[in-house]
């Protein structure tokens, strides 16, 4: 089974959100017809969206950082003596 997040509208168009486990999209969407809500976008959870803090500290091999806005719950990169980092523009997406 894995986790997913799901937004799906109502018969009033309503927009609701939530979280399901499943062993697929197409089973997540299911259970969402079968209480009476047409899915609009589900998506597998990241294994890492329980991720709070990324310690980077002191590698000289990133050059670049990945996109962290993937990660909600991420609350602090630790990039201390970290060497050879030529683009940070992916933090300004990280969450507050």
């Amino acid at each position: 089974m894995a986790d997913f997040t799901w937004e799906a509208r109502s018969r009033t168009g309503e927009l609701r959100k939530g979280t399901m486990e499943a062993d697929t999209q197409a089973a997540v969407e299911t259970r969402l017809r079968q209480q009476q809500l047409s899915p609009v976008k589900v998506k597998k959870r990241s294994s890492l969206s329980g991720l709070q803090f990324l310690h980077l500290a002191k590698l000289s091999c990133v050059v670049r950082l990945p996109d962290l806005s993937g990660l909600p719950a991420l609350r602090r990169v630790f990039l201390d003596g970290l060497r050879g980092l030529v683009d940070v523009d992916a933090l300004a997406t990280a969450p507050a």
